[in-house]
């Protein structure tokens, strides 16, 4: 009997076939071509049947858009979100779910915003709070805290603020400083540690918050914080996350591909890195990596290479990892449909929103 996964993947990218042995096979069977171009990570709602896209449409990232893929052949757009932060267009710069799915959280210009995605149909925003700066943001795994690069108190900081989330609602409780105003954050599944660091040329940072009243730095990555052998390359903190476990931290580097570190005892110790003048790559090279994302022992990655899609050998911590070309994915379950959401197109009139239905032998 089969096993039927479905994949939905936004894919921008022109349909060029290939055939690996172990890989999926996979069938084309939606296209959405409404939304000019995706920019951020797609975000699945109301059990995988709505999924959320931004439109990074001539620079103004305002918009959000309602996908109905209830039928995956026929995706169409049910609704479109205009952000707004005191009366004007907001510039969307970081939109992340809570963990349990029902509630947005964005950062714009001035504010942090917190959306209600309940209802599809309804989607409307809850709370706005002003805020100095804000650019990343990362929400405890228990949804009971928020922390967010930027200042509530002060007009600059050089830190992050820490908010306690009530219902609808952020109480900030302090400033903690010390931290570089980081692009990206990641927060580890048990709540101890936090990871930070920028898309443009910094160190990695690994910080122990454990004390909700302090953040303590523990271990960084030289600056930058990947190299390519002799070839010293900026750094590139594109996504991050931990282990199911919170012992390894993942990072889509771009050029030197997934970094992974072991944070078993409060240091950044890399074990692998998959691309790149790097002696780890040579035998297991998935190119440039812009996005990823994992569901139980299998991680999915999109980004750049000389393959449209393919099996990668070996990815610490999984026994399956399968690539596509794209610059941004997500998989969604719930028990039994995988959805993935690649973005990426290299000739505008034939770019498109790809839905794959994946079969897969037991």
């Amino acid at each position: 009997m089969k096993i039927v996964f479905y994949i939905v993947a936004i894919v921008l990218l022109i349909n060029t076939r290939s055939a690996w042995a172990d890989f999926p096979k996979e069938e084309q069977v939606g296209c959405l071509k409404e939304i000019s171009w995706v920019q951020g990570k797609p975000l699945f709602i109301h059990n995988n049947q709505y999924v959320l896209l931004m439109d990074h449409h001539r620079g103004q990232k305002h918009k959000i858009y309602v996908v109905d893929i209830r039928d995956i052949t026929q995706p169409k757009i049910s609704d479109i979100i205009s952000v707004t932060s005191n009366q004007k267009k907001a510039n969307i710069r970081e939109y992340k779910l809570n963990h349990a799915a029902d509630k947005l959280y964005m950062t714009v210009q001035d504010s942090l915003l917190i959306y209600d995605v309940r209802n599809p149909e309804n989607i409307h925003q809850l709370s706005s709070t002003k805020f100095m700066e804000p650019l990343a943001f990362a929400i405890t795994a228990d949804d009971k805290y928020l922390y967010a690069s930027g200042c509530y108190k002060n007009k600059r900081c050089d830190g992050l603020s820490l908010f306690g989330i009530e219902g609808d609602t952020l109480t900030f409780i302090k400033e903690l400083d010390g931290v570089k105003h980081p692009s990206q954050i990641v927060i580890s599944p048990d709540g101890n540690k936090l990871a930070y660091g920028s898309i443009l040329d910094s160190p990695l940072i690994l910080t122990d918050i454990s004390d909700k009243q302090k953040i303590t730095r523990l271990d960084n990555t030289t600056k930058p914080f990947y190299n390519r052998g002799s070839w010293k390359t900026s750094a590139n903190f594109k996504e991050g996350r931990f282990s199911a476990d919170s012992r390894y931290l993942y990072i889509a580097s771009g050029q030197s591909g997934l970094l992974v570190f072991d944070t078993n005892k409060n240091t950044l110790n890399k074990v692998q890195q998959t691309s790149g003048r790097h002696w780890a790559a040579l035998t297991n090279n998935t190119g440039f990596i812009s996005s990823f994302d994992v569901l139980n022992d299998t991680i999915y990655l999109s980004g750049k290479s000389d393959e449209i899609k393919s099996e990668i050998s070996s990815i610490k911590g999984f026994e399956h990892a399968y690539f596509w070309q794209g610059n941004s994915l997500a998989v969604a379950t719930d028990g039994s449909i995988i959805t993935l959401v690649d973005s990426y197109g290299e000739r505008y009139d034939e770019r498109c929103v790809k839905f794959i239905k994946i079969l897969q032998e037991p």
